[in-house]
């Protein structure tokens, strides 16, 4: 049959229609290996008793077999990168094969556990393959799809697997018994081999490189010194040499990475790729998958001991109960692809918190029920199965996410190997900690302690992967996305987030508190579970809140399609009123989670108020493929740093409004809501130099989060830092030694989305980056709220705080100074009969001059529900400096309307008495 196949980059291509059947034939060996792995979980409490065989034994089976495929995997990976995948991969399924068949022909357990070493070993040319081939044939946008059905096959083969040891075993085919679960692997191994040799693309050789044998002979050896002791250290009484061994293990893999980095300095190919140490995420990404594999193949095992032992179910009934819990497995796999390209990493923490409600569900069945039915069992299973489908796709797909083609073998290997390590080593510990209490006469109680230690395991996994493949695949990962990680309203999210609270509690500083203190803090991560819901708001998920998308409201706005690099890939709308003069201000103006430019103009009135005074209006607009509820990412490093991601995408948009509507540059001013006020604090501490002033509404001080542990906590109640660490934070963002923007602040008192301590800190910081008191200089009422002002020596405001007493989470509206509306309300745009929109502009020194007569302006703001038009700039852009710009240190100028007035006048008389001394 013809191939129609290149190689270019470290990337094959082959026609579209012809790698999917490359993939159908790769991860059909994959099929026969979890086939294989989970098949002997249901024969081997069978393959015991027929051989004789102790529980050291037993758990050698298994464990020996993952630390031979563990250690040489790397070997497989790196041969298939050299000597090309197809020609590896052939020459692993024939060794897998013919390893199968001495398994079925082992007389005694030490003969059954030398030949699984090989079988584990042959396994090890062949998986490697399996990945790299996907990650070198699906470079483009149907990787998640491949994935997918990657995930789907485990899911399938976990099922088959112990459907049919369960069969096999019980039928007895031709006096077989246990024996025919390896020879089953022969015919399947032979149609694998023949349809890779005919469809296979080949790879061009690597000429004239060797193996790191000694590499692969250290690494062995550390690996078995380290898992081989926890496998018969109950049979010596855990002896002093048992432990001495283990620390062995550990010094001899140090030296092997030694030794790996010895050989690359002489210009030899070591077992790993090293440059691949050096990719953080990669590496916390292995962290999170060898706790995740620590709960994996031991859980079965477990179960399968248990059930057979201390149910006395039989092994075919026994395999039956796991069938649920591999379907479900499917049906997650089924879908984790799509939902981790809108949620990231969430689908983890969703998936761990499924798993960790399966244990307790278990704990539960077993210690209520003295002999549960294998259907109740096989009910509980279920949840811990789908959840383990929900993360085990895109697991691999975020951890391999930042390997380059170049690489892929060497990065599925070492996949592999920690994924195989995980496995072993959870069969080893957790095994021996089983049959040690139940040869104490507890199988009961062995259970419970096992489930315990698979709890904390897979409460680690989504702790560790914090950030894994996100610099590599944006879209796909979501460390990058903090709002996606927010949406709880939908499945077990919730449990995720309060499992990761607590287990940042226990890791971080639980160890050595009281039991008290620990109980303090349960209390606390309860109380904080109980407000989950209450985040919809901030997320975007409530039904109200989707009344501000407003994709069908008339909008001023326009489209402009090119204005930089766009580092953060942002949407740039603009609106610059009919007639505006040469010099005029710029205000930039960030929407909250769940919004659009157009639908926060529409309810802010902003457009209302640049058509009415004269000022330019620039409004960036988030994408559900940076962040699934459009938030900007407020915390994110990468988004949050000069030069970098979404800040820089605005200041680039800044740049080009400057340039093409001839603004000041001294007067460019920033305000936004919710994640938006929070991005708003974010533009003012990145780039000073650029704004003259700012207002946060309803949003969070700079800095204080970098995680999502940080940034929920900052949320839900404000930053204990003092006053000059918050500043430090704001004087870190970047070295200016000029005058810094004015702040105005604006918050709810009823808030209990972001919580109202928050404005707090935010004038703390600023007050303290201006050198400013914390005491308010002035407090007055400005339309019954509470204002607080703080200035300078020049008597210039510099910060001020508005407290909206009673209003929850948004943006107040009200009636304008100049008996003017602006703006509409609905979901998180509060009538609170005060128009924030208008003071902050007159904070900004905007409202000195009306361009057009009230009647006007008051017909402007009505809304017209009609399909939106967006026309867009089609004009390219071209290479632009970014002007700097010196903020303008002039007193806004007063209102021409009486209240305005009044206030400017109040606020002159309280500065003036406040001076004399006769006002504190």
């Amino acid at each position: 049959m013809h191939q129609i196949v290149t190689y270019i980059s470290g990337t094959m291509s082959v026609d579209s229609s012809r790698r999917w059947w490359v993939l159908a034939t790769v991860v059909a060996a994959q099929f026969m290996f979890g086939v294989d792995a989970f098949i002997v979980n249901v024969a081997i409490p069978t393959i015991a008793v027929e051989l004789q065989a102790s529980a050291a034994e037993i758990e050698a089976v298994i464990a020996i077999y993952l630390i031979a495929y563990a250690t040489l995997v790397v070997t497989g990976g790196r041969l298939g990168d050299i000597y090309g995948t197809r020609n590896v991969f052939v020459a692993g399924v024939a060794g897998f094969s013919l390893a199968s068949l001495w398994c079925g022909l082992a007389q005694s357990g030490p003969e059954l556990i030398i030949a699984r070493l090989a079988q584990g070993a042959t396994a090890a040319l062949m998986v490697p393959q399996v990945l790299a081939t996907l990650h070198l044939l699906f470079a483009d946008s149907a990787r998640a799809r491949a994935f997918g059905i990657y995930g789907i096959v485990l899911g399938l083969s976990g099922a088959a697997g112990f459907l049919l040891g369960g069969v096999l075993v019980t039928l007895d085919l031709a006096g077989l018994g246990w024996r025919a679960v390896f020879f089953v692997n022969v015919p399947f191994g032979i149609v694998i081999i023949a349809a890779a040799l005919r469809i296979m693309p080949t790879v061009p050789h690597r000429a004239g490189t060797r193996l790191d044998l000694p590499g692969a002979v250290v690494l062995f050896a550390g690996l078995l010194c380290l898992i081989g002791p926890l496998l018969f250290g109950h049979d010596v009484h855990w002896s002093p040499w048992v432990w001495l061994v283990m620390a062995g293990g550990a010094v001899i893999i140090a030296v092997f990475v030694r030794l790996e980095r010895v050989i690359a300095r002489g210009g030899g190919m070591p077992l790993i790729d090293l440059a691949l140490l050096a990719d953080a995420a990669f590496m916390r990404g292995l962290v999170a998958v060898f706790f995740f594999f620590f709960a994996n193949l031991s859980f079965y095992l477990i179960m399968t001991m248990f059930m057979q032992k201390a149910l006395h179910i039989p092994p075919l009934q026994a395999g039956l109960v796991f069938m649920p819990a591999a379907l479900t497995f499917v049906v997650a796999s089924r879908h984790s692809g799509a939902r981790a390209r809108h949620r990231g990493t969430l689908v983890l923490i969703e998936g761990c918190a499924l798993q960790i409600v399966g244990l307790v569900a278990i704990a539960v069945t077993t210690a209520l029920i003295e002999a549960p039915s294998a259907l109740s069992l096989a009910l509980v299973l279920m949840i811990f199965g789908y959840g383990q489908g929900l993360v085990m796709a895109p697991l691999s797909s975020a951890v391999l996410s930042t390997v380059k083609p170049a690489s892929a073998g060497a990065g599925s290997g070492m996949y592999s190997t920690t994924a195989q390590i995980g496995n072993a080593a959870g069969v080893a510990a957790i095994g021996a900690v089983f049959f040690a209490i139940e040869a104490a006469g507890s199988a009961r109680l062995a259970l419970h302690s096992a489930c315990a230690l698979f709890g904390l395991s897979i409460i680690i996994a989504p702790h560790s992967c914090h950030g894994c493949g996100a610099q590599h695949d944006h879209k796909l990962i979501l460390d990058h996305e903090f709002t996606a990680r927010l949406t709880i309203s939908r499945g077990m999210t919730v449990y995720g987030l309060f499992i990761l609270r607590c287990s940042n509690y226990v890791f971080g500083r639980g160890w050595s508190k009281s039991p008290q203190e620990l109980l303090l803090s349960l209390a606390k991560n309860i109380e904080f579970l109980s407000h989950l819901p209450r985040l919809n708001g901030f997320n975007g998920f409530a039904a109200v809140y989707r009344r501000s998308l407003a994709p069908d409201v008339d909008s001023p706005l326009v489209e402009t399609a090119e204005f930089g690099s766009n580092p953060g890939a942002l949407k740039m709308y603009s609106f610059v009123p009919e007639g505006m003069p040469r010099g005029a201000a710029l205000v930039v103006v960030l929407h909250g989670c769940g919004q659009t430019a157009a639908g926060y103009d529409l309810g802010a009135g902003w457009s209302t108020l640049a058509r009415h005074y004269g000022f330019a209006l620039l409004l960036p607009e988030q994408q559900p493929a940076n962040n699934a509820n459009t938030c900007f990412n407020w915390f994110d490093p990468q988004d949050i740093t000069r030069g970098k991601g979404e800040a820089a995408s605005i200041r680039q948009m800044i740049a080009r409004m400057v340039i093409d509507h001839k603004l000041d540059p001294r007067r460019i001013y920033v305000t936004g809501l919710s994640a938006g006020g929070a991005m708003t604090s974010v533009m003012l501490a990145t780039y000073p130099d650029v704004f003259a002033a700012g207002a946060i509404v309803a949003g969070l001080p700079f800095g204080i989060a970098t995680n999502l542990r940080e940034a929920l906590n900052g949320m839900m109640q404000a930053s204990s830092r003092t006053a000059n660490e918050l500043g430090d934070l704001v004087r870190g963002a970047w070295k200016h030694d000029g005058p810094w923007p004015k702040v105005s602040v604006w918050h709810g008192s009823a808030d209990r989305t972001v919580n109202p301590g928050n404005a707090d800190a935010i004038v703390r910081q600023w007050l303290d980056v201006h050198g400013l008191p914390e005491a308010p200089m002035a407090a007055t009422m400005v339309d019954g709220y509470p204002r607080e002002v703080w200035w300078d020596s020049n008597g210039e405001t510099m910060v001020e705080s508005y407290t909206i007493t009673g209003m929850a989470h948004g943006t107040p509206l009200g009636i304008a100074a100049n008996d003017e509306r602006y703006g509409e309300a609905g979901a998180f745009l509060i009538e609170a009969g005060i128009s924030s929109s208008y003071h902050i502009a007159n904070f900004f020194g905007l409202t000195e001059r009306a361009r057009r007569p009230a009647p006007v302006a008051r017909e402007a703001a009505k809304p017209v529900v009609k399909p939106v038009t967006k026309p867009v700039a089609k004009e390219a852009a071209k290479p632009m400096p970014l002007p700097r710009a010196t903020p303008s240190r002039q007193a806004a100028p007063s209102s021409h309307s009486f209240r305005g007035r009044a206030r400017e006048i109040s606020d002159v008389i309280t500065r003036a008495l406040t001076a004399a001394g006769l006002m504190k």
